[in-house]
Order: C-alpha cells, then structure tokens, then sequence
C-alpha cells in the first residue's frame, strides 16, 4: 500500500483528470461509432484499461523497476480514473498468478455480483428518496 502523503494525494488527482478525460473522450467516440444500443464504451475503457494495467505493472512495474511515484501516478491516477475494472483485473490476476484459486473465485464473484447488488440496491434507494 502506498503512504498518503501531499505528494501521492496530488499525483492521483492529476492522474486521476488525466484518466478522467480520457475516458469521457473514449467512451464518447465509442458511442459515435457504435451506437448505445449496448454499453460498448464502457466494455471499450474497460478492456482498454485492463490491457494497459497489465502492461504497466508488467513491464514497467515488475521488468523496469518503476518507482512508487510513477506507479501512483499511472495505476492509481491515470487508470484509476480511466477505470476501476483495470484494478480489480490486476488484483485477480495477481491472485491466479499466486495459486489462490479460491480466493480469486471468491474476489471475482464478490465484485461482480457485490457491486451488481449494490448498484440496484442504490437505484431502489434512489427511486424511493
């Protein structure tokens, strides 16, 4: 985990706009092109941010020795920002890569259907207040 210090806070918010805007500018011209018939931008940022967190915690992290700064700025800012699925793609990979099989089922289900429930939930909530 990384310390919460007033340079790390800043290095995620300026990862975090940077990812923010990129993906408002992906998800939009995804749409331009495909439609929203189905949440093909969504899918688009999040396959795209799972690909680039394993490229940079791969090659970057793990072959180039990235310092602590980068690593917040580009996993926790940037892709953060862009979006959370590239996190929880990681983690998961991270778990498989570490033979905790039935912890990663465990993750995998509880992020999936967990924040499913939570966002209906939510909009239940929503409708009634």
């Amino acid at each position: 985990m990384f310390p919460i210090t007033l340079q790390n806070v800043l290095l995620v918010a300026v990862g975090g706009a940077m990812g923010a805007t990129a993906r408002l500018l992906l998800v939009s011209w995804t749409h331009r092109q495909l439609g929203v018939s189905f949440p093909w931008g969504t899918l688009t940022v999040n396959l795209t941010g799972s690909l680039l967190a394993g490229f940079v915690f791969g090659f970057f992290v793990q072959r180039q020795g990235l310092e602590e700064a980068g690593q917040i700025f580009l996993l926790v800012g940037v892709l953060g920002a862009f979006t959370t699925f590239s996190a929880f793609s990681l983690d998961s990979l991270r778990l498989i890569e570490s033979g905790a099989f039935g912890l990663t089922l465990v993750s995998i289900s509880a992020n999936l259907f967990g924040c499913l429930c939570a966002t209906w939930m939510a909009m239940q909530i929503a409708r009634f207040i």
